[in-house]
């Protein structure tokens, strides 16, 4: 069974060749699909992480301009009570924490900032809630100061909470 140079690459590596070949193609066809599947997914978190900062974002807002409502109409002591109260509810659907009934907001808080990895939101957090605390237990109007501080506070929560949170 002497084979030619010729019968030797029809027969032998002619059939190697495209068996490789065919595999080679079957291969980047998969890799393609692969590639095209991660890539949608890929967009399918960015814009679920998108409309979560949007959501976010939309409810710091809705915060504030009950801040500024309340304000405006000279409430100031309820426009703090009112926000922070709306904020911690806000905190807890956000962070999906479960908080009892029973706690006392300090421990809402520290609950809070168990899931927050950011010292700088939990300070922000923490601030906003001595003022509410001094108006809501102190019976305590507040001052022009600690009312802009109070909003300067929101406004910088609002800024830094969706890096912290996503």
């Amino acid at each position: 069974m002497n084979l030619r140079l010729g019968e030797f690459i029809y027969y032998i590596w002619l059939p190697i060749f495209i068996f490789l070949l065919i595999v080679t193609i079957i291969l980047s066809i998969l890799y393609l699909r692969k590639k095209r599947a991660i890539k949608r997914e890929l967009m399918l978190k960015k814009k679920e992480l998108e409309d979560k900062v949007q959501s976010i974002m939309k409810e710091l807002e809705d915060i504030i301009d009950l801040f500024h409502k309340l304000i405006s109409e000279k409430n100031s002591k309820t426009a703090i009570i009112q926000s922070y109260i709306y904020l911690s509810n806000f905190l807890e659907k956000l962070l999906n924490v479960k908080v009892e009934p029973y706690l006392t907001e300090r421990e809402r808080i520290n609950e809070y900032n168990r899931t927050i990895p950011s010292n700088f939101v939990k300070e922000i957090i923490y601030k906003l809630y001595l003022s509410y605390e001094k108006v809501r237990f102190g019976e305590h109007e507040p001052t022009n100061g600690e009312i802009n501080e109070f909003l300067h506070n929101l406004k910088e929560l609002s800024s830094k909470i969706q890096y912290a949170i996503t």
